[in-house]
């Protein structure tokens, strides 16, 4: 790798590290790491090096050292020049001493990511106005959510004002749970100006809901920051309960005319608030609800009630954008056609997920860098951003923006989660567990951190404490099927089989059909991980007939790609090319929009049934329909190598492999890191095929599953590659794994027969 040219840049990165930075030089050197490999590199070791002498039992005896050194360099100062040994320069070990103990000390007092507040390099937004939430001092507890309610929509109704930017409701309900958690806070007023410093508001708009019935009553006060002075003040009364939205408007427009008075009166002609949102409070309650359950990861109940608003209101846009994600892609045209009347910042946000369903990458990140641009403080865009790039395999520009989200709130309990698998896939076990046990401290009464961190337990092959870390989810929340899924799969990988089918069955009866067809997938993987083909292929077609009972035609594709694989991996080609038809038949009907799902696995097949022209046509339109959709060439890499492969020709596969490990995998499925490793294998490139092999088998979770024919012929290959690379006792134990996991395997593969020919060879006494 080159070095990097810019000198200048290069010497910031430790003080970019240690926040000591002006923001001109900030903006720099983040723009300088998303261009510059060495650099990116050099910044992400020593902040690795930082976080390990932050957390070593020896640090403070290394300060004492130190401190000891210095003293000794002083008295060493004292000492006459004709007295030194000749080349000895004390004053500058001296001043060196004195610079390393400064890091160290900064390294120390100024730990990554941990401070509380708010980060001093945010910059003030003019005209900024945040909404504080209004209290309901008839029921303090808000238990139907009236003034939940009652401050979202005033966020929306001020949110499309253009003389004045309004603090997201996403900003605001973080700031408020992290708030309530401070016991320093004791009175309002000290709440309100905690708000605005968090937020840098000009202004804050707070209030009370006074009386419910026989109608609704509720009072204001805007409040200019930072001298806390008192602006204004209103009480407004709604003929009902169902005025709330006359009153949201009434309250708007007067804030508007209270911070403009000399502006006209047509200026604060605005839409009402139900344009912006919808006319059904039951609805809106549904919907708010739908958000809150989905900050905890409680993805069935956030869907239930986003489902429960659109039966009510069916134009209500940003319920579709949210099950958009939660439930089926097709949602986002729903929320596209409702969207007319909808607030920018919302209308933004959905016409950004609208192109990432047509792969429409740089529409997309450029509706959320106008938010961005509009609003610094949007953490939902930057999040929303952060994860495209993640997906796309930018992991730099992920984490830029996922820092970015921390300086501005260290106590974002979702950048946490998304930091701690991204630092996974950088591998880096230690930043990962670190940042995923931040998320823990900030919910630890929430079931998702515990999952996330059994999952990345899972990916370094610790099953133990991936157990115990899902077990601890489902203390907290019994049905939190994600974790009782997985912790089904961790049994299996103990071959405690019994476990793992109980969890499954229980998944089959469920109350959503979505996670019973769940249960059926995975009891499959329990015969498979044994090598009891036909039995796994029993359940396979149990699987396709539920998913086919219960219309889940996304699915259906999945089973029929499983099932194919096992018939191809038997010796059953024809039958597994026909089953691969199907499935890409049924793929183009219901994601016709996605041209490059399956394909790679179905030119496998046509490959492995010597099917070579078809293979190399199907491969020369992935390759187009990848770059046509701005996704990595991964898929086709693979797919050529595969061919060259069937066909022999071992230069070429060996020059795809590369390509294709040189290329970020979008959607990394075991079976392409499988093959690869195996062509290296073939080429005697060991020392890769050892580092492929050993990423494989040390993962556990359910790819390693679905792909379970791959994962145990990975132990085989494994010891392959080591007994080739002369390491006798590691092949020897890779060999004894796979034998022992297909010890009641109902087909006989080459590979089982050699490998016990290999250990007996090998473990034969001379």
């Amino acid at each position: 790798m080159s070095q990097c040219s810019d000198k200048q840049i290069g010497g910031l990165l430790h003080l970019y590290e240690l926040n000591l930075l002006s923001d001109d030089d900030r903006d720099r050197v983040e723009r300088h790491l998303l261009d510059c490999d060495n650099c990116f590199n050099e910044y992400m070791e020593f902040r690795n090096a930082s976080g390990i002498m932050r957390k070593s039992d020896r640090f403070w005896q290394t300060l004492s050292d130190l401190a000891e050194s210095q003293n000794q360099g002083i008295r060493e100062q004292a000492v006459p020049d004709q007295d030194r040994q000749p080349g000895k320069r004390p004053a500058l070990a001296f001043s060196l001493l004195l610079v390393t103990a400064a890091v160290i000390i900064l390294l120390v007092l100024k730990p990554w990511h941990i401070e509380i507040g708010p980060s001093k390099d945010a910059r003030a937004v003019e005209n900024r106005i945040a909404v504080a939430f209004f209290e309901n001092l008839v029921d303090p507890s808000d238990s139907d959510l009236t003034a939940e309610m009652f401050t979202n929509l005033l966020i929306t109704d001020l949110s499309i004002s253009d003389n004045f930017h309004t603090v997201s409701a996403e900003r605001l309900r973080d700031i408020r749970n992290e708030l309530s958690q401070d016991q320093t806070i004791h009175t309002s007023t000290t709440m309100f100006r905690e708000i605005a410093e968090w937020t840098n508001a000009k202004w804050l708009l707070t209030g009370n809901i006074l009386q419910t019935k026989p109608y609704l009553v509720a009072s204001c006060q805007l409040i200019e920051y930072p001298s806390g002075q008192t602006i204004t003040s209103h009480r407004i009364s709604g003929s009902n309960l169902l005025d709330i939205y006359g009153i949201v408007d009434s309250m708007a427009t007067l804030t508007r005319r209270d911070l403009f008075p000399s502006e006209s009166a047509s200026q604060f002609t605005d839409r009402h608030v139900t344009e912006l949102t919808t006319n059904s409070l039951l609805a809106y309650r549904y919907y708010l609800e739908g958000i809150e359950y989905l900050d905890k990861y409680y993805i069935e109940e956030a869907k239930a009630s986003f489902r429960q608003a659109i039966i009510i209101d069916t134009g209500l846009a940003m319920a579709y954008f949210y099950l958009a994600d939660l439930e089926d892609s097709g949602f986002i045209d729903k929320a596209v056609q409702y969207s007319e009347n909808i607030s920018e910042r919302d209308r933004a946000l959905i016409r950004a997920k609208y192109s990432l369903k047509h792969y429409d990458f740089t529409s997309a990140i450029a509706e959320l860098q106008h938010l961005i641009d509009r609003d610094p403080e949007d953490k939902f865009a930057m999040e929303y951003l952060g994860a495209i790039y993640s997906d796309r395999g930018d992991k730099r520009k992920s984490l830029h923006w996922l820092e970015r989200i921390n300086r501005l709130d260290p106590l974002d309990k979702i950048c946490y989660n998304q930091m701690a698998y991204l630092f996974r896939d950088l591998d880096l076990p230690d930043s990962s567990i670190w940042a995923i046990n931040k998320y823990i401290d900030l919910a630890p009464n929430e079931s998702n951190p515990y999952d996330s961190r059994g999952d990345l337990y899972a990916s370094n092959g610790k099953i133990h404490e991936a157990i115990a870390s899902y077990r601890q989810a489902l203390d907290i929340k019994p049905d939190f099927f994600a974790s009782l899924e997985k912790y089904g799969h961790m049994h299996i990988f103990l071959e405690e089989f019994a476990v793992a089918d109980s969890c499954y069955r229980l998944l089959e009866n469920w109350s959503d059909p979505i996670v019973q067809t769940r249960g059926y997938n995975h009891e499959i993987y329990i015969p498979l991980y044994q090598g009891k083909f036909e039995r796994a292929l029993q359940l396979v077609e149990q699987s396709k007939r539920f998913d086919a009972n219960a219309h889940l035609f996304r699915i259906h594709s999945h089973s029929l790609q499983l099932q194919s694989l096992i018939l191809l991996e038997t010796g059953r080609e024809d039958s597994a090319l026909t089953i691969m038809r199907q499935a890409i038949e049924n793929v183009e009907e219901y994601r016709p929009d996605d041209k490059t799902i399956y394909r790679d696995v179905f030119i496998q097949v046509l490959a492995q049934n010597g099917r070579i022209d078809e293979a190399q046509e199907r491969a020369a339109k992935l390759k187009n329909d990848l770059a046509a959709s701005h996704q990595s060439l991964a898929k086709f890499w693979y797919a050529a190598a595969v061919i060259a492969h069937c066909r022999g020709l071992d230069d070429s596969a060996r020059l795809y492999v590369d390509a294709y490990l040189n290329e970020f995998d979008i959607d990394p499925n075991l079976h392409r890191k499988y093959f690869a490793a195996k062509i290296l294998l073939d080429n005697n490139r060991l020392a890769d095929a050892v580092r492929e092999f050993e990423k494989i088998t040390r993962r556990c979770g359910s790819i390693e599953l679905y792909f379970g024919i791959y994962h145990t012929l990975s132990f085989y290959f494994l010891g392959r590659a080591y007994e080739e690379s002369n390491w006798t006792d590691r092949a020897v134990e890779q060999y004894r794994i796979f034998v022992e996991k297909w010890r009641d395997s109902d087909y006989t593969r080459p590979e089982l027969i050699d490998a016990k020919q290999r250990i007996t060879r090998l473990t034969k006494t001379p």
